[in-house]
């Protein structure tokens, strides 16, 4: 217990803990969250104006780990040549 909330530690697969404690960690969640389906181009515009350079190197290095679908958005998120619609 920590003061009046309990927490509870749950087991995860090390493919769900890519860049734990990182900005590239939260995309991440925030995209696997919301799934391949409810990514809209609001949230691909968002995330490439303003995620920082570091946070963007750090997704193309993580990218390969990434399931297929999660991929292809980070491309769109960390290509500066290609404008995100």
């Amino acid at each position: 217990m920590l003061g009046k909330m309990t927490l509870q530690f749950r087991r995860a697969a090390p493919r769900y803990m890519l860049g734990v404690g990182r900005g590239a960690g939260l995309v991440f969640q925030a995209l696997r969250y919301l799934g391949p389906k409810n990514v809209t181009e609001a949230h691909l515009r968002r995330l490439h104006t303003t995620l920082d350079q570091n946070t963007k190197d750090e997704l193309g290095k993580l990218a390969p780990h990434f399931p297929r679908w999660m991929q292809s958005i980070i491309a769109q998120v960390i290509d500066v040549k290609t404008p995100v619609p």
